[in-house]
Protein backbone atom coordinates (compact mmCIF):
# COMPACT_ATOMS: atom_id res chain seq x y z
CA UNK A 1 0.00 0.00 0.00
CA UNK A 2 1.03 3.47 -0.42
CA UNK A 3 2.87 4.90 2.24
CA UNK A 4 2.53 8.71 3.49
CA UNK A 5 6.08 10.15 4.31
CA UNK A 6 7.06 12.63 6.98
CA UNK A 7 7.04 15.66 4.80
CA UNK A 8 3.18 14.47 3.55
CA UNK A 9 4.29 13.32 0.18
CA UNK A 10 2.51 10.06 -0.56
CA UNK A 11 4.99 7.07 -2.44
CA UNK A 12 4.24 3.73 -4.10
CA UNK A 13 6.79 0.99 -4.51
CA UNK A 14 5.50 -1.65 -7.27
CA UNK A 15 7.55 -4.28 -8.23
CA UNK A 16 6.96 -7.27 -10.90
CA UNK A 17 7.87 -10.22 -8.76
CA UNK A 18 4.75 -11.90 -8.96
CA UNK A 19 3.72 -14.60 -11.71
CA UNK A 20 3.18 -14.83 -15.33
CA UNK A 21 -0.27 -15.75 -16.00
CA UNK A 22 -2.67 -16.14 -19.04
CA UNK A 23 0.52 -17.46 -21.44
CA UNK A 24 -0.04 -18.06 -24.94
CA UNK A 25 0.36 -22.35 -24.69
CA UNK A 26 0.33 -23.87 -28.07
CA UNK A 27 -2.30 -26.85 -28.38
CA UNK A 28 -4.08 -25.91 -25.66
CA UNK A 29 -8.09 -25.77 -26.18
CA UNK A 30 -8.21 -22.17 -24.38
CA UNK A 31 -5.09 -20.51 -23.96
CA UNK A 32 -3.80 -21.80 -27.45
CA UNK A 33 -6.25 -20.29 -29.63
CA UNK A 34 -5.23 -17.73 -32.01
CA UNK A 35 -6.37 -14.62 -31.98
CA UNK A 36 -6.67 -14.55 -28.38
CA UNK A 37 -7.31 -11.21 -26.73
CA UNK A 38 -6.61 -12.90 -22.83
CA UNK A 39 -4.01 -15.42 -23.53
CA UNK A 40 -1.14 -13.68 -24.87
CA UNK A 41 2.41 -14.70 -26.08
CA UNK A 42 4.61 -13.41 -23.33
CA UNK A 43 1.69 -13.86 -20.96
CA UNK A 44 0.60 -10.98 -18.65
CA UNK A 45 2.88 -10.02 -15.53
CA UNK A 46 1.25 -9.61 -12.06
CA UNK A 47 2.80 -6.53 -10.36
CA UNK A 48 3.21 -6.26 -6.70
CA UNK A 49 3.09 -3.26 -4.18
CA UNK A 50 5.90 -3.63 -1.91
CA UNK A 51 5.82 -0.63 -0.47
CA UNK A 52 5.03 -1.35 3.25
CA UNK A 53 8.14 -3.60 3.25
CA UNK A 54 10.48 -0.42 2.11
CA UNK A 55 13.11 0.70 4.77
CA UNK A 56 15.30 2.81 2.27
CA UNK A 57 15.25 4.14 -1.20
CA UNK A 58 16.74 5.95 -3.33
CA UNK A 59 17.00 7.42 -6.95
CA UNK A 60 19.68 9.08 -8.98
CA UNK A 61 19.85 10.06 -12.30
CA UNK A 62 20.65 12.53 -14.65
CA UNK A 63 24.37 13.67 -15.93
CA UNK A 64 27.57 15.48 -13.96
CA UNK A 65 27.52 18.12 -16.76
CA UNK A 66 26.49 19.92 -19.43
CA UNK A 67 29.27 18.10 -21.27
CA UNK A 68 28.82 15.01 -20.47
CA UNK A 69 26.24 12.09 -21.57
CA UNK A 70 23.18 10.71 -19.36
CA UNK A 71 24.02 7.31 -17.42
CA UNK A 72 21.74 5.08 -16.69
CA UNK A 73 19.05 6.18 -13.59
CA UNK A 74 19.57 3.69 -10.88
CA UNK A 75 17.25 3.18 -7.81
CA UNK A 76 18.25 1.09 -4.74
CA UNK A 77 16.11 -0.29 -2.58
CA UNK A 78 16.39 -2.02 1.01
CA UNK A 79 13.39 -4.02 2.25
CA UNK A 80 12.24 -5.83 5.08
CA UNK A 81 12.85 -9.47 4.27
CA UNK A 82 12.21 -11.35 7.73
CA UNK A 83 9.67 -13.44 6.01
CA UNK A 84 11.96 -14.58 3.63
CA UNK A 85 9.54 -13.49 0.72
CA UNK A 86 11.93 -11.27 -1.50
CA UNK A 87 14.75 -14.66 -0.89
CA UNK A 88 15.02 -16.30 -4.60
CA UNK A 89 15.60 -19.28 -3.12
CA UNK A 90 12.75 -19.15 -1.02
CA UNK A 91 10.07 -21.65 -2.37
CA UNK A 92 7.74 -20.80 0.53
CA UNK A 93 7.96 -17.17 -0.78
CA UNK A 94 4.88 -15.77 -2.28
CA UNK A 95 6.53 -14.80 -4.95
CA UNK A 96 7.79 -18.44 -5.82
CA UNK A 97 6.26 -19.95 -8.58
CA UNK A 98 5.95 -23.55 -8.10
CA UNK A 99 4.42 -24.34 -11.98
CA UNK A 100 7.02 -22.72 -13.54
CA UNK A 101 10.29 -23.46 -10.59
CA UNK A 102 11.53 -20.74 -10.02
CA UNK A 103 11.07 -17.54 -7.75
CA UNK A 104 9.57 -14.14 -9.44
CA UNK A 105 12.27 -12.39 -7.76
CA UNK A 106 14.84 -11.97 -10.59
CA UNK A 107 16.84 -9.67 -12.59
CA UNK A 108 15.33 -7.66 -15.12
CA UNK A 109 12.00 -7.66 -13.98
CA UNK A 110 10.28 -3.84 -13.34
CA UNK A 111 10.45 -2.04 -10.58
CA UNK A 112 7.92 1.82 -10.46
CA UNK A 113 8.07 4.15 -7.57
CA UNK A 114 5.41 7.15 -7.95
CA UNK A 115 4.91 9.97 -5.64
CA UNK A 116 1.06 10.17 -5.85
CA UNK A 117 0.33 10.09 -9.48
CA UNK A 118 3.71 11.24 -11.14
CA UNK A 119 6.55 8.97 -11.77
CA UNK A 120 10.02 9.17 -9.82
CA UNK A 121 11.48 6.03 -11.75
CA UNK A 122 10.89 3.07 -13.87
CA UNK A 123 13.67 0.57 -14.14
CA UNK A 124 14.27 -3.09 -14.42
CA UNK A 125 16.36 -5.37 -11.37
CA UNK A 126 20.09 -5.26 -11.96
CA UNK A 127 20.88 -7.04 -8.75
CA UNK A 128 19.36 -8.82 -5.21
CA UNK A 129 21.44 -9.05 -2.50
CA UNK A 130 19.58 -10.56 0.68
CA UNK A 131 21.08 -10.10 4.10
CA UNK A 132 20.08 -12.56 7.02
CA UNK A 133 20.46 -10.84 10.43
CA UNK A 134 19.16 -12.67 13.74
CA UNK A 135 17.24 -9.05 14.63
CA UNK A 136 16.11 -7.95 11.29
CA UNK A 137 16.78 -9.13 7.75
CA UNK A 138 16.97 -7.34 4.50
CA UNK A 139 17.57 -7.50 0.92
CA UNK A 140 18.55 -4.64 -1.38
CA UNK A 141 17.48 -4.66 -5.09
CA UNK A 142 19.34 -2.27 -7.26
CA UNK A 143 17.26 -1.20 -10.78
CA UNK A 144 18.31 0.59 -13.65
CA UNK A 145 16.28 2.11 -16.32
CA UNK A 146 16.40 0.97 -19.60
CA UNK A 147 19.77 2.04 -20.84
CA UNK A 148 21.03 -0.96 -19.41
CA UNK A 149 19.27 -2.97 -22.29
CA UNK A 150 20.89 -0.45 -25.11
CA UNK A 151 24.26 -1.07 -23.20
CA UNK A 152 24.23 -4.88 -23.38
CA UNK A 153 22.96 -4.97 -26.78
CA UNK A 154 25.28 -3.94 -30.37
CA UNK A 155 24.56 -3.66 -34.29
CA UNK A 156 24.83 -7.15 -35.88
CA UNK A 157 26.24 -6.02 -39.17
CA UNK A 158 28.00 -2.99 -40.99
CA UNK A 159 24.80 -1.09 -41.83
CA UNK A 160 24.24 2.46 -43.82
CA UNK A 161 21.36 4.42 -42.58
CA UNK A 162 20.36 7.17 -44.80
CA UNK A 163 21.57 11.31 -44.54
CA UNK A 164 19.10 12.02 -42.11
CA UNK A 165 17.81 14.14 -39.32
CA UNK A 166 19.45 13.19 -35.91
CA UNK A 167 15.81 12.58 -34.45
CA UNK A 168 15.04 9.66 -37.52
CA UNK A 169 18.74 8.24 -36.95
CA UNK A 170 17.48 7.82 -33.06
CA UNK A 171 14.39 5.85 -34.49
CA UNK A 172 16.32 4.04 -36.96
CA UNK A 173 18.76 2.56 -34.48
CA UNK A 174 15.90 1.81 -32.08
CA UNK A 175 13.96 0.04 -34.61
CA UNK A 176 17.18 -2.48 -35.49
CA UNK A 177 15.78 -6.05 -35.68
CA UNK A 178 18.67 -6.86 -33.12
CA UNK A 179 18.17 -3.98 -30.87
CA UNK A 180 14.34 -3.60 -31.09
CA UNK A 181 13.60 -1.27 -28.56
CA UNK A 182 10.61 -0.85 -27.21
CA UNK A 183 8.22 1.33 -28.42
CA UNK A 184 8.05 3.73 -25.25
CA UNK A 185 9.74 6.86 -26.67
CA UNK A 186 9.68 10.63 -26.94
CA UNK A 187 12.00 11.52 -29.79
CA UNK A 188 12.36 14.66 -31.34
CA UNK A 189 12.87 16.05 -34.69
CA UNK A 190 16.18 17.47 -34.16
CA UNK A 191 18.27 20.27 -36.01
CA UNK A 192 21.12 18.12 -37.08
CA UNK A 193 21.62 16.53 -40.12
CA UNK A 194 23.65 13.32 -40.13
CA UNK A 195 25.88 11.80 -42.61
CA UNK A 196 24.97 8.57 -44.24
CA UNK A 197 28.35 6.78 -42.81
CA UNK A 198 28.56 3.12 -41.89
CA UNK A 199 27.61 2.12 -38.60
CA UNK A 200 30.32 -0.96 -38.30
CA UNK A 201 29.03 -4.59 -36.93
CA UNK A 202 29.39 -4.99 -32.66
CA UNK A 203 29.11 -1.29 -32.47
CA UNK A 204 27.41 -0.70 -28.32
CA UNK A 205 23.63 0.84 -29.23
CA UNK A 206 23.95 3.17 -26.09
CA UNK A 207 27.66 4.38 -27.51
CA UNK A 208 26.02 5.37 -30.44
CA UNK A 209 23.32 6.25 -29.39
CA UNK A 210 24.86 8.98 -27.47
CA UNK A 211 27.07 9.74 -30.52
CA UNK A 212 24.13 10.90 -31.79
CA UNK A 213 23.05 13.20 -28.82
CA UNK A 214 26.54 14.41 -29.01
CA UNK A 215 26.42 15.71 -32.46
CA UNK A 216 23.25 17.08 -32.10
CA UNK A 217 24.38 18.92 -28.90
CA UNK A 218 21.23 17.67 -27.64
CA UNK A 219 20.08 15.30 -24.44
CA UNK A 220 19.46 11.55 -24.58
CA UNK A 221 17.87 10.06 -20.98
CA UNK A 222 15.52 7.82 -19.75
CA UNK A 223 12.63 10.02 -18.26
CA UNK A 224 11.16 9.18 -15.09
CA UNK A 225 8.15 7.48 -16.62
CA UNK A 226 10.51 5.30 -18.37
CA UNK A 227 10.35 6.64 -21.92
CA UNK A 228 13.36 6.87 -23.99
CA UNK A 229 13.81 10.97 -24.63
CA UNK A 230 15.78 12.57 -26.90
CA UNK A 231 15.86 16.39 -27.12
CA UNK A 232 17.09 18.40 -29.70
CA UNK A 233 19.61 21.26 -28.72
CA UNK A 234 17.04 24.32 -28.83
CA UNK A 235 14.01 22.45 -26.80
CA UNK A 236 15.71 23.03 -23.22
CA UNK A 237 16.77 26.96 -23.89
CA UNK A 238 12.70 27.16 -24.71
CA UNK A 239 11.38 24.76 -22.38
CA UNK A 240 8.51 26.61 -19.87
CA UNK A 241 9.83 26.96 -16.37
CA UNK A 242 8.69 24.54 -13.89
CA UNK A 243 9.77 24.86 -11.18
CA UNK A 244 11.00 28.26 -8.82
CA UNK A 245 13.62 28.11 -6.41
CA UNK A 246 13.85 31.24 -3.89
CA UNK A 247 13.36 32.46 -0.23
CA UNK A 248 10.22 35.18 -0.93
CA UNK A 249 7.82 32.60 0.96
CA UNK A 250 5.70 32.10 -2.24
CA UNK A 251 8.44 29.22 -4.21
CA UNK A 252 10.15 26.34 -3.37
CA UNK A 253 12.43 27.43 -0.71
CA UNK A 254 15.91 26.42 -0.33
CA UNK A 255 18.10 25.93 2.74
CA UNK A 256 22.08 26.54 1.81
CA UNK A 257 23.73 27.95 -1.47
CA UNK A 258 27.36 26.65 -3.00
CA UNK A 259 29.51 28.52 -5.85
CA UNK A 260 32.04 26.14 -7.16
CA UNK A 261 34.77 27.79 -8.99
CA UNK A 262 37.39 25.48 -10.75
CA UNK A 263 38.83 24.62 -14.53
CA UNK A 264 36.34 21.74 -15.05
CA UNK A 265 35.07 23.71 -18.06
CA UNK A 266 37.99 25.82 -18.93
CA UNK A 267 38.43 25.35 -22.71
CA UNK A 268 39.45 27.94 -25.17
CA UNK A 269 40.32 25.45 -28.37
CA UNK A 270 37.66 23.96 -30.00
CA UNK A 271 38.18 20.71 -32.19
CA UNK A 272 35.16 19.68 -34.44
CA UNK A 273 35.48 16.52 -36.91
CA UNK A 274 32.98 15.08 -39.05
CA UNK A 275 33.80 11.53 -39.75
CA UNK A 276 35.38 11.30 -43.36
CA UNK A 277 36.13 15.16 -42.93
CA UNK A 278 38.65 17.55 -41.88
CA UNK A 279 39.24 18.89 -38.50
CA UNK A 280 38.21 22.44 -38.06
CA UNK A 281 39.48 24.61 -35.10
CA UNK A 282 38.17 27.67 -33.03
CA UNK A 283 41.13 28.93 -31.02
CA UNK A 284 40.45 32.04 -28.07
CA UNK A 285 44.44 33.14 -28.26
CA UNK A 286 44.26 35.82 -25.07
CA UNK A 287 42.85 32.54 -22.70
CA UNK A 288 45.24 30.72 -24.17
CA UNK A 289 48.23 33.01 -22.78
CA UNK A 290 46.73 33.42 -19.38
CA UNK A 291 45.38 29.99 -18.87
CA UNK A 292 47.27 27.38 -21.53
CA UNK A 293 45.62 25.44 -24.26
CA UNK A 294 42.50 23.76 -22.93
CA UNK A 295 41.10 21.11 -25.90
CA UNK A 296 37.73 20.27 -26.03
CA UNK A 297 37.11 17.81 -28.71
CA UNK A 298 34.05 17.37 -30.65
CA UNK A 299 33.26 14.22 -33.15
CA UNK A 300 29.60 15.18 -35.67
CA UNK A 301 28.53 11.70 -37.08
Amino acid sequence: MATTLASGEVLTVLAEVGFVTNQFRLDDAEAGVLDNTTFVLDGNLVGEDITEYCQELSITRGRQDQFSQFNAGQCSIKLVNNDRRFDPINTASPYYDATAGRSGVVPRRLITVKSGANFLFVGRITDIDVQYNQDLSTVEITSADDFVLLANTVVEANVTPALELSGTRVSYLLDLPEIDYPATRNISAGQTTLGAYQIDANTNALTYLQSIATSEQGACFIAANGDLTFTDRLEASFAPTVAVFSDAGTDIPYTALQVIYGQEFLYNRIQATVEGGTVQVADNAASQTDFGISTLSLIHI
